[in-house]
């Protein structure tokens, strides 16, 4: 199983998904993949740390979780989503 991370703004365009998907497909024995929307729970922790936190990025909806995990799936992978 791969575990990828999905970031609005980041990781979430067309040709990043494509390319995504080309790479595990290269990978052979890969059937699984696990989705994981990004959240925002770590964000307190980075401050009290005095560390940078990703900003002003968005959740990502419920429409974009589906169309990632619908393009994922159309080259074959089992989509977990939020493991």
């Amino acid at each position: 199983m791969i575990r990828i991370p999905l970031i609005p703004g980041i990781n979430d365009d067309e040709k990043n998904i494509q390319e995504t998907a080309e790479f595990v497909c290269s990978l052979k024995r890969v059937q699984q993949i696990s989705l994981l929307p990004y959240h925002n729970l770590g964000q307190g922790k980075y401050k009290r740390l005095e560390r940078s936190y990703i900003q002003n990025v968005p959740l990502p909806s419920k429409e974009l979780l589906e169309k990632v995990k619908k393009k994922l799936t159309d080259y074959g992978f089992d989509i977990r989503t939020g493991d």
